[in-house]
């Protein structure tokens, strides 16, 4: 019976090595919710001035008009003018009531509830957003 051949032998170590960088590299693309303040929610209503819909998240940028808080230490955002908004993915978007998504272009005008990044100034993750009388819940 012949050996194994050393190459073979080092080839599922390889593989696992490779498996372990695949993975690292797409937690370190994809933020984690432990990365935004879930203990301050914010309330914004404004116009979506840009949008990127699609996965692994649709994203628009909102111009603020109203602000809403729960508590006083959302009041540091206060001065905040505009935000990147992280909204889910369009699948769960679209699974979760918004069959049109023309309701999130430029010029709309939405309400958001989200949490501030703890790392990236100017971004929110949002649990909720209300266009009109459809709100969908992200999470």
């Amino acid at each position: 019976m012949s050996e194994r051949s050393p190459v073979l032998r080092k080839k599922p170590a390889a593989a696992l090595v490779l498996a372990a960088i695949l993975v690292l590299t797409g937690m370190s693309f994809h933020h984690g919710w432990s990365s935004y303040h879930q203990d301050i929610e914010l309330t914004y209503t404004g116009t979506v001035t840009s949008n990127k819909i699609g996965n692994p998240h649709t994203y628009i940028d909102l111009d603020v008009a109203e602000r809403a808080w729960k508590d006083d230490r959302a009041r540091a955002y206060d001065k905040v003018e505009d935000w990147n908004v992280v909204l889910a993915p369009l699948t769960r978007m679209q699974n979760r009531g918004m069959g049109d998504t023309t309701v999130l272009n430029v010029g709309k005008t939405v309400k958001v509830v989200g949490y501030p990044s703890r790392t990236v100034a100017k971004e929110m993750r949002a649990e909720r957003i209300i266009i009109g009388d459809l709100s969908i819940e992200l999470r």
